[in-house]
């Protein structure tokens, strides 16, 4: 059983540290993303500091949280 507010055993968020390159390409080409997420990556600390940095640059974030 995961702690409360905590991801699931087993879970990981590799796959969102490599966003940045993908935001960087982005924004050189003056491109703003949609990023949709949800609550297991929102509460995790460093995915939701890349997420924030998105919405600071002008990104857009939508979740689906259920």
């Amino acid at each position: 059983m995961p702690a409360a507010g905590g991801p699931e055993p087993g879970q990981t968020f590799r796959n969102t540290r490599g966003l940045s390159r993908l935001m960087e390409f982005l924004s050189t080409r003056g491109l703003k993303a949609t990023w949709l997420t949800c609550w297991s990556v929102a509460q995790d600390d460093a995915s939701a500091r890349l997420l924030l940095a998105a919405q600071e640059a002008g990104d857009e974030i939508g979740a689906h949280l259920h």
